[in-house]
This record gives structure tokens, sequence and C-alpha cells, in this order.
């Protein structure tokens, strides 16, 4: 019998019963916490200690993490010490970073690395 049928206007018989399941009796085992969820986490920086405080928490939590630094101001000195902390950062979760662009950096644990090379057509 179908899991979800489509009422008629005819009038039930037997064979027009449909039965649902209730996922409530059920019991799932691949359930996983949210804890334990790897994810892809965007976070805005405008400061160096945005760095330690909101990114280092999800990178220690096996997340990748998007840096946007683009609240942070044309401030060069601000740029430069946002950077060299990300830098590191990645150096003690072991993991690995990427630009994109000017505005963000990709953030990565330590069983996460990115391919830096370019994927382009062969006839190219």
């Amino acid at each position: 019998m179908p899991l979800i049928g489509r009422k008629s206007n005819r009038e039930n018989d037997e064979d027009d019963m449909v039965e649902y399941l209730d996922l409530q009796d059920y019991r799932f085992d691949t359930i996983v916490s949210s804890e334990q969820l790897k994810s892809i986490k965007v976070v805005d920086v405008e400061r160096v200690d945005h760095v330690k405080s909101r990114i280092a928490k999800l990178l220690y939590q096996k997340n990748i993490v998007i840096v946007d630094i683009s609240n942070a101001g044309k401030d060069l000195n601000n740029l430069n010490q946002i950077e060299v902390a990300i830098k590191k950062l990645i150096e003690d979760v072991k993991g690995d970073y990427g630009r994109l662009g000017e505005l963000y950096y990709v953030l990565t644990p330590n069983d996460v690395f990115l391919d830096k090379k370019k994927i382009r057509d062969e006839y190219i």
C-alpha cells in the first residue's frame, strides 16, 4: 500500500484506505547531535579580537569558516592584524586557509584542506 495517498470524491472502500506512518514511533540511530555536525559558518570580523572570540571556537568544533572582513574598514593596520591573527589561528588548529577576493577568507579545520588549483577546461 502507498504511504501517501490522494483523497478522491469516491466513497471510501477498503481498497481506497491509505496507511500513514507515524515517524515518532520509530527510532533512528543515525541522528547526530548539533555539536557533532560539521557545517560552513560565515563570520563577520571587524577587529582582531573577533578572530579569537568568534572564529577559534568554530574551527575547534571542526566547522569550515568563511570570514567576511568587509566591515573591518579601510585601516591597513587593522586588516594586517586580522590577517596575522588568522594565520596564527590556522597554525594552532593545523588547518588551512585561502582568500576569496579581497574581502573573504576560507578557514578549514585540520582534517579539511583547500585545493588551490583552479579547474579549467583543457582547451584553455
